[in-house]
């Protein structure tokens, strides 16, 4: 290594975290990162630069380690895989997508800078936000949004209804009003781009995911209560003992609780379903098998195997739709597409093959897709799209 090295790497590496890198910059980044006698200049650079308050939250000791760490597992990552021609891909999503997020977070100016290919769409696709569809018992629609503040009538329900601030909540009638009702249903479906928050009449509160619905009783009466889910949802279900709440998942298979708070992702397009349990306890049920589970374990459900229990899940990952995050962390590029496709309702297809890329970080659900596809890019991922809604990947 010449003397210069690792200067042009310090360079290269201040040039990366805001965002400024060539293509051909980026490439001299990574290639420098999996020689063995640069670690000492690359955690010397990390340390120095990371502790820059021109880089505003990267200063902060927290984020500082954490993009510390991730980039240092990258490296090593990169120099164990050195040999493979896909290496580049691996350590560039591994490294660029956190670093660039990040920096996003804090300065959404600069990183609306230089767009450049499918990131400069001459139609840009707006991020999802809070609107569905209430279907009454009645069989007629209501649509919901964010803005949206009214009282629903439905006449043939046992609840008053009330839209406010992108939250449905229901108010049960007094029993001896409610007795003289039949029990009605309801169904609240978020379309693809869209999100939304009910809170059932039990007090129980469900966030709604994109291109989801959930089917529910405007009164709970009777020995249990029950739900009807497909796609995903997160729970916080209101604890009675003397009635559990169950979810139907897709007619497959079923979640019984008391009182807890967990994430179901019931996709027909992931691989199975995953019942994820964040505090108290569910037990899941499918087909003749049953698994109890406690918080920080998730149940994984595919037709014709045994219910698999994973140990020590990272649920703050799991919720992050919920809070408004695409958490990528050890993420696979076509998991993290079906993400983008359902929040920005399009159509992902690829050129070829699948590239076999590996991904940590998070960003936003705020962003536009074209600010989206500009982040993924620099990992060495590359987009066009065919029409307004079909996002073409190909080969890198």
């Amino acid at each position: 290594m010449s003397h210069s090295d690792p200067q042009i790497f310090a360079l290269l590496l201040r040039r990366y975290l805001n965002g400024t890198l060539s293509v051909e910059e980026t490439r001299q980044f990574l290639a420098l990162l999996p020689e063995a006698e640069q670690t000492a200049a690359l955690e010397h650079s990390l340390q120095e630069t990371l502790g820059n308050a021109a880089y505003r939250g990267l200063s902060d000791p927290g984020r500082g380690e954490i993009v510390f760490a991730g980039i240092m597992r990258a490296a090593a990552q990169a120099r164990i895989r050195r040999i493979r021609r896909t290496w580049y891909a691996t350590v560039a999503a591994a490294v660029l997508l956190l670093a660039v997020a990040g920096i996003y977070q804090l300065n959404t100016k600069q990183a609306n800078k230089g767009l450049t290919g499918v990131a400069s769409l001459r139609h840009d696709l707006h991020p999802g936000s809070d609107r569905a569809t209430l279907t009454l018992a009645d069989g007629s629609a209501v649509l919901l949004d964010e803005k949206g503040n009214m009282l629903i009538d439905d006449r043939a329900g046992a609840a008053s209804i009330r839209q406010q601030n992108g939250q449905l909540s229901y108010q049960e009638a007094a029993a001896k009003d409610a007795a003289a009702n039949v029990i009605t249903y309801n169904t609240l479906t978020t379309p693809r781009g869209g999100k939304y928050r009910v809170q059932l009449p039990d007090g129980t509160t469900v966030w709604l995911n994109a291109a989801s619905s959930l089917r529910y009783p405007t009164a709970f009466h009777g020995a249990q209560r029950m739900v009807e889910l497909s796609g995903e949802a997160y729970f916080e279900v209101a604890a009675n003992g003397r009635m559990p709440f169950i979810v139907s998942v897709n007619k497959e298979s079923a979640v019984e609780v008391l009182g807890t708070s967990f994430n179901i992702n019931a996709y027909h397009d992931e691989p199975g379903q995953t019942t994820t349990l964040l505090s108290g306890t569910v037990r899941v049920k499918a087909a003749a098998a049953n698994s109890l589970l406690q918080p920080g374990q998730q149940a994984q459900v595919v037709t014709g195997k045994p219910i698999q229990v994973l140990q020590h899940v990272n649920t703050r990952q799991v919720i992050a739709w919920k809070n408004g995050i695409f958490d990528f962390q050890d993420r696979k590029l076509a998991d993290v597409m079906r993400q983008l496709s359902r929040w920005y309702d399009i159509e992902v297809v690829y050129e070829k093959d699948i590239p076999d890329i590996e991904f940590f970080g998070e960003m936003g659900t705020n962003l536009n897709l074209s600010q989206a596809l500009k982040m993924l890019e620099k990992t060495g991922v590359k987009f066009r799209m065919d029409g307004q809604r079909k996002l073409v990947v190909m080969p890198s």
